[in-house]
């Protein structure tokens, strides 16, 4: 039987699933901020002080980055492990703080050499999609869903009727299916005998399209509603 936790180690353990909250809106400003394209572009891979990132951040904005908000913002980040930390002392002993990229944070390059992972963070922190989590306790006592109870209509219905939600969600969504789909068509050989492939709720065709490309004796069709179709791009292949 295992041990239980000590009261202090369970008040520990439970602070940090609380404050877990914010883990998520930390990954998500860095995305709006470009932190992660800051430093692999300006800094060649070196970390960079919190005062050159907000240079950058201000040049691209043409707004002042404070440096106090955004220096708790990448010491999160670097406590969960998507930004590297390195502590040096000045000659007046006031500690200097660098930040770098780690293998997280490299996914979330925007103009990087693989497909960044930035627009699904950015489509699972959808305001939207955040609200509908205020509501999990109605949804028990109701028998609703909690997107719905927050909105006031399903995520399909609401992405419908809000374009810019809609864009940001089916990114979201095509780029995590992209690097899957990679994967999956190198190692699944069920497609040698297929002569057509119909993706229904295929979103904007990402998987469509990387079984076509590594197939293309497949004649592949793309399904979904209207309002995601029209924000596919076109796809190569049959």
């Amino acid at each position: 039987m295992a041990s239980s936790k000590s009261s202090m180690e369970a008040h520990l353990e439970l602070y940090e699933i609380i404050l877990s909250a914010a883990k998520p809106m930390a990954l998500r400003a860095a995305v709006l901020l470009n932190i992660p394209d800051i430093i692999a572009i300006h800094g060649s891979q070196n970390p960079l002080s919190v005062d050159q990132i907000a240079s950058h951040i201000s040049s691209s904005t043409n707004k002042p980055a404070h440096t106090d908000y955004l220096f708790r913002t990448v010491r999160l980040l670097a406590s969960i492990g998507v930004c590297t930390e390195e502590t040096t002392v000045d000659y007046g002993g006031t500690p200097q703080f660098k930040y770098g990229l780690t293998s997280l944070s490299k996914l979330l390059v925007k103009n990087g050499a693989q497909q960044s992972c930035a627009p699904t963070v950015l489509a699972i922190n959808l305001k939207c999609i955040i609200d509908g989590y205020q509501h999990l306790h109605d949804s028990v006592i109701e028998g609703c869903p909690a997107f719905t109870k927050a909105n006031g209509m399903g995520i399909f219905e609401y992405n419908s009727n809000n374009p810019e939600a809609n864009r940001i969600f089916n990114e979201g969504m095509a780029t995590n299916t992209g690097p899957l789909m990679a994967h999956v068509v190198k190692i699944y050989y069920g497609f040698n005998s297929l002569k057509s492939v119909v993706d229904v709720a295929g979103g904007v065709g990402s998987a469509i399209s990387a079984i076509v490309a590594e197939y293309p004796h497949i004649h592949g069709f793309n399904f979904d509603l209207p309002h995601v179709i029209r924000t596919a791009a076109p796809i190569h292949g049959h």
